[in-house]
C-alpha cells in the first residue's frame, strides 16, 4: 500500500515503512522462490499490479510451474471526485476497495465460487487504524486441489487498533464470521486465514469464534499458531501479551518458529458432514521474507502452515485434543506471594500455600483439561479440597510475563473460576502458610498466576540462587516435613521406639480441628510406680541422598520436658537436634518446654507454670504453641557426597520419669558453597558481645540479645 495519503487536506499515514513498487516486485520474485500453494493478502491495494507481474513469471503460457495467479483485486486507493464527496459527508468506505486478494500457484488449486462480505462495524475513520476509509471484511472461496479434493478458504482483514471501541468492533466481525460459517453446510473442511489484528489476551476470540463454531456440533475449530506453538494452551483474555521475551532464541532453535503471538492466524476446521479431515503439519513465521539488502519486505513476517488433507480415520480423528504437553509432576508456586501449593489446612485435606509445596501431578483427561492429584486426592472444585476422589477438570492456560505463570480454571456458567492464593501472611493451620480460594477471574491478579516447577528445576533454581545472606529453601526434599496426618511421606522418619519398654511415640498427634491443625509428633517416657531407669535412648531421623554440596541449615520446632507437668523441673534437657554429613556431626538442645515464657496463647491451653506461663500440656496444646511461632531450632551443616542425615533424638539414659520431646514443622535450607558467617560457637559469640543486635549460644540454642532484651528466632521474648 501507499506509504501515505491526503484527502481533503487530512493526512492519514497508511504505511509509513512501506517500500512501494520496489518492494511489491520484490514480494512477487520472492513468491515464486517459495513452496506455497495460497497466499492470502490483506493490504493489496495500490501496487498489486507489481507483485503480480513478478509472480506470475509466464504463467500458463510461459509453462511457469513455479508462478502464482491471482484472484479478483478491487482496485487502488485513489482520491477520486466520488471519494472525496463521501469523505465530506464522512461516509464509510471513502475508497469501495477491501485490499484482500488470494495469490495462488495455478497448477495445483484452483479458486472459484467467490464471494465478499463486508463487516457489521468498524471503528474509526482517518484515526484508530483509519478503518472507515476502505472496505475491510472477509472472502471465500472454493478451492479445488490438483488431486481433487475441496476446501473452503475464507481471507479476512479485520478492525486495527486497540481501543475499547476497536475491540468491540472486532468482537462483532468474529462472531460475523463464526456464523457465516456455521451456516454452512458445504461438507468440506475450511480454513481461515488472514490479518485478525486480534490477540487471544487482549479479544475473545476462543468464547466468540472458536467456541461459538465449537457449539454447532459438526466442527471442530483449532488454530496453528496455538497447537503446535502453545502446546494447545489457550491464553487467557486479559493477561500479559505473549511477545518475544529472552527465550525466542531458544525457541526458534528448539521449533523453527517465533514464540510471540502475532496476529495473522490460520484456523483449520474439520466438520462432521466431510469424509475428508485437515491435520497440522507445521507451523513457522518466515524470516527469510527479506529483499537483497537484508530488509524485510512487508511490516508483518509471513505465517507459513503446512495442512494434511486425508481420508477420515476414526481412530485418529475422533480423538480428543492432544496433552498440551503439561502431564507431569509439578510443585506449583504462586507468582504473587512466592509459596507453594499444598495440602495441611482445615482437617489437614484444604488447599494452602506453604514456603514448601506438595508433588502435584497434572493428568490430562480431554480437550485441554487436566485432573490434578494431590499426594491425598484430587483437587476439587468445591472451596478446594485436596482430598477429593471426583474427576474435577481444571484448564490450565498460560499467561505469559516476565514469569511464565497459568492461570488455574474452570468455568461455572458464564463465570471463570480460578485458583488463588491470599496475599502473603500468616495462616491458622501453622506458621508459614497462607490459604487457597476460589476467585473470579482478574488477570490482571498474580495472586491467580502459578508456575508449574519439576523437582529437576527447583533443585536447579536451588543451586543458581542459594548463599549466606539469601538460603533458599529446600524443605521439599524432606518428607513428612510436618508431620502432617494425610501425609505418607512421614512414613520416612524412622527410628521411633516401638518396641522400647516404657516408651511411646505419635508420629501425627494433637486434635486437628477447624481453629488448629498442624498435627505434631511426640516421644513420650511413661511412669510406672516403682520403676526407676526410664533410660531407653531413641533417635527418629530421615537421610537424604543427591543434595548438592555445600552448607545447609535445619530448623524444626521442638522441646523436651523432663518428668511429667506436676514435677516442674526446667532446666534439665536431654533431646537434640543433629544434622550429619561426611562423618561429621552438628548437634543442638532442644528447647526445654519451659523457654515460652508466654502470657498468652489460646484459651484451649489451661495449664500453667509456676511462674504463671502458659506451658503445653499435650500436644493439641503443643501445636497452639509451635504454630505461633514458639520452640525454634536449628543447626548447621557442611553437606559432602550428596548425603543429609536429619534426626531428633535422646541419646543418654535418665531416670526420671515421663520425659516428653514433643517437635514439627521441619525446614532446610541450602546457603551454598561459601563458608557460613553465622554464629556457631560461644566463642564467636563473644566476638559478637560489643554489637547492639547479637546472636549468642546459650545450652545449645541461639538467643538474640537486642538492645538488651532477649529473643529466641522466632521473635519472642525470653528470659
Amino acid at each position: 500500500m501507499p506509504r501515505k495519503i491526503s484527502v481533503a487536506g487530512v493526512n492519514v499515514d497508511l504505511n509509513p515503512d512501506a517500500k512501494e513498487a520496489a518492494g511489491a516486485t520484490a514480494i512477487g520474485e520472492k513468491l515464486k522462490t517459495e513452496d506455497w500453494d495460497i497466499v492470502a493478502a490483506s493490504e493489496d491495494f495500490n501496487f498489486h499490479g507489481e507483485i503480480w507481474d513478478a509472480a506470475w513469471n509466464g504463467g500458463v503460457n510461459g509453462g511457469g510451474f513455479s508462478s502464482f495467479n491471482s484472484t479478483t483485486h478491487r482496485g487502488n486507493i485513489s482520491v477520486t471526485l466520488e471519494a472525496l464527496a463521501r469523505f465530506a459527508r464522512q461516509q464509510s468506505p471513502v475508497f469501495d476497495i477491501d485490499g484482500l486478494c488470494l495469490f495462488y500457484r495455478w497448477n495445483r488449486v484452483t479458486p472459484s465460487n467467490e464471494s465478499w462480505t463486508s463487516w457489521n462495524a468498524h471503528n474509526g475513520y482517518t484515526e484508530d487504524g483509519a478503518d472507515g476509509l476502505i472496505d475491510k471484511g472477509f472472502r471465500y472461496y472454493l478451492v479445488t486441489l490438483a488431486t481433487g479434493e475441496e476446501v473452503d478458504v475464507y481471507i479476512l482483514h479485520m478492525d486495527a487498533e486497540t481501543s475499547d471501541a476497536d475491540n468491540a468492533a472486532r468482537d462483532v466481525q468474529l462472531k460475523q464470521l463464526a456464523d457465516a460459517i456455521i451456516a454452512t453446510h458445504n461438507g468440506r473442511p475450511v480454513v481461515v486465514l488472514g490479518d485478525t489484528n486480534c490477540r487471544y489476551t487482549r479479544d475473545y476470540i476462543k468464547d466468540h469464534f472458536i467456541d461459538r463454531i465449537e457449539a454447532d456440533g459438526r466442527f471442530t475449530v483449532r488454530d496453528a499458531y496455538i497447537q503446535r506453538v502453545l502446546n494447545g494452551l489457550y491464553p487467557v483474555v486479559g493477561a500479559n501479551a505473549i511477545m518475544d521475551q529472552g527465550s525466542i532464541a531458544a525457541n526458534r532453535q528448539a521449533h523453527g518458529y517465533d514464540y510471540g503471538e502475532v496476529v495473522d492466524k490460520v484456523f483449520y476446521i474439520n466438520t462432521t458432514e466431510s469424509g475428508k479431515r485437515l491435520s497440522l503439519v507445521s507451523y513457522k513465521m518466515d524470516y527469510s521474507f527479506k529483499n537483497d539488502a537484508g530488509e524485510p519486505l512487508a511490516d508483518h513476517w509471513p505465517i507459513v502452515v503446512k495442512l494434511d488433507i486425508h481420508d477420515y480415520d476414526p481412530a485418529i480423528d475422533d480423538e480428543d485434543e492432544p496433552d498440551a504437553g503439561l502431564s507431569g509432576e509439578y510443585y506449583i508456586r504462586n507468582v504473587s506471594s512466592g509459596y507453594f501449593l499444598k495440602q495441611g489446612g482445615r482437617y489437614d485435606t484444604h488447599a494452602v500455600t506453604g514456603t514448601y509445596g506438595s508433588l502435584m501431578k497434572l493428568v490430562h483427561v480431554s480437550n485441554g483439561k487436566y485432573l490434578i492429584q494431590s499426594p491425598i486426592g484430587n483437587l476439587m472444585q468445591n472451596d478446594p479440597w485436596m482430598d477429593g476422589s471426583g474427576q474435577n477438570l481444571w484448564y490450565v492456560s498460560q499467561a505469559i510475563g516476565k514469569t511464565k505463570s497459568y492461570f488455574i480454571y474452570y468455568d461455572e456458567g458464564s463465570t471463570r473460576r480460578v485458583l488463588a492464593s491470599n496475599s502473603l501472611r500468616s495462616y491458622p493451620y501453622g506458621p508459614n502458610y497462607a490459604s487457597v480460594t476460589l476467585s473470579n477471574f482478574n488477570a490482571s491478579s498474580n495472586l491467580q498466576k502459578w508456575e508449574l516447577l519439576t523437582k529437576e528445576q527447583l533443585m536447579a533454581e536451588m543451586r543458581e540462587k542459594a548463599s549466606e545472606a539469601t538460603p533458599y529453601e529446600c524443605t521439599f526434599l524432606l518428607s513428612g516435613a510436618n508431620f502432617d496426618v494425610k501425609d505418607d511421606g512421614k512414613n520416612a522418619w524412622s527410628g521411633w521406639p516401638v518396641n522400647a519398654t516404657k516408651m511411646t511415640y505419635n508420629d501425627c498427634g494433637g486434635a486437628i480441628d477447624i481453629a488448629n491443625g498442624n498435627p505434631c509428633a511426640e516421644v513420650y517416657c511413661q511412669s510406672y510406680g516403682g520403676w526407676t531407669d526410664y533410660g531407653t535412648t531413641w533417635e527418629v531421623g530421615q537421610t537424604l541422598t543427591g543434595l548438592p554440596d555445600g552448607k545447609y541449615r535445619v530448623t524444626m520446632q521442638g522441646f523436651y520436658r523432663d518428668g511429667d507437668i506436676n514435677q516442674n523441673n526446667p532446666g534439665a534437657v536431654h533431646a537434640w537436634l543433629y544434622a550429619r554429613s561426611g562423618g561429621v556431626e552438628e548437634k543442638t538442645l532442644l528447647h526445654d518446654m519451659y523457654d515460652a515464657k508466654c502470657t498468652s496463647i489460646s484459651s484451649t491451653v489451661k495449664t500453667k507454670d509456676k511462674d504463671e506461663y502458659y506451658i503445653p500440656n499435650g500436644m493439641e496444646d503443643a501445636t497452639y504453641f509451635f504454630n505461633a511461632g514458639y520452640y525454634e531450632n536449628e543447626v548447621t551443616v557442611t553437606v559432602t557426597g550428596g548425603t543429609l542425615n536429619v534426626a531428633v533424638g535422646k541419646p543418654v539414659k535418665t531416670k526420671t520419669t515421663s520425659g516428653w520431646t514433643c517437635f514439627d514443622n521441619f525446614r532446610l535450607f541450602y546457603l551454598g558453597d561459601p563458608s557460613y558467617d553465622g554464629v556457631g560457637s560461644i566463642a564467636e559469640a563473644k566476638e559478637q558481645s560489643g554489637r547492639s543486635e547479637r546472636k549468642i549460644l546459650e545450652n545449645g540454642r541461639i538467643v538474640i540479645v537486642k538492645d538488651g532484651v532477649r529473643y529466641n528466632t522466632a521473635g519472642q521474648q525470653v528470659r
